[in-house]
Order: structure tokens, then C-alpha cells, then sequence
């Protein structure tokens, strides 16, 4: 197989110089030469809160799932409040969030993860929150 694209199901034999113990859930493989893969130490964020109780603050740390990982990742700063008609920015840092808001955040994720700009590599850009 020349080529897989994201759902594809493959094997892939990495040869004897990497050991299955090596390997673990969430791992993201890219070519060295040709923009690698690199571990996200924060990243900007637009999300959109579809049911949480109560009001979300900088601080917030819930488990992020990208792609097969989960990982704990804090929820540094609320950098903005987006208008959901418009599309445009409603409110600099907000104090809070609630439901049916959408937002932009500065995440710092606990633990080694790749997330890449959703309009470069959708499928490493495109998380869930789970809480």
C-alpha cells in the first residue's frame, strides 16, 4: 500500500530497531524530513461547549481525546468569546463560559500529544472534550 488516509485500517513494520514496547495508544509516525510530527506544549483552540453544568474558567482540566489519546489538558487561557450568528469576536477574555457558547482557549495538555492546525491536518486538529 502505497498510501492510507485517516479511518484506513494498516500494519506497518517499523523494522528491528523499534520495539512494540516502544509503541503506545495515540502515537502519531511522520516522516522526519517532511514537517514531523511534533509534541504540542500548548495550542489555540476553538471550542464550542455543547453541555456542561455550570460556567468553565482558566483553570478548567478535563481529558482531551485527539485522535486515539486521552490526555488530561488545561485550559490555560479564555482568550475569546465568538458571536455563534456572526462567527466574530463578541467578548475579550471572557471570565467564563456556559453552554451553547463557543470560544477560543490556549490548552496545555499533562502528558506528550500532537495536535496539529485543523486546517492542515484535519483529523490531528479535531478533539472532544470529555469531562
Amino acid at each position: 500500500v502505497s498510501e492510507a488516509k485517516g479511518g484506513d485500517i494498516v500494519t506497518v513494520c517499523l523494522g528491528d530497531t523499534v520495539s512494540a514496547d516502544n509503541l503506545h495508544r495515540g502515537m502519531v509516525a511522520s516522516q522526519p524530513t517532511n514537517d514531523p510530527a511534533a509534541d504540542a506544549e500548548t495550542f489555540v483552540a476553538q471550542v464550542i461547549v455543547l453541555d456542561h453544568p455550570g460556567s468553565i474558567r482558566a483553570g478548567y482540566c478535563p481529558a482531551i481525546a485527539v485522535h486515539t489519546a486521552q490526555v488530561p489538558c488545561e485550559f490555560e487561557e479564555l482568550i475569546t468569546l465568538i458571536d455563534r450568528k456572526t462567527g466574530k469576536e463578541a467578548q475579550a477574555k471572557p471570565e467564563k463560559v456556559r453552554t451553547g457558547e463557543v470560544f477560543t482557549v490556549r490548552m496545555r495538555p499533562r502528558a506528550h500529544i500532537c495536535v496539529e492546525a485543523f486546517a492542515t491536518y484535519p483529523s490531528l486538529g479535531r478533539f472532544a472534550v470529555r469531562d
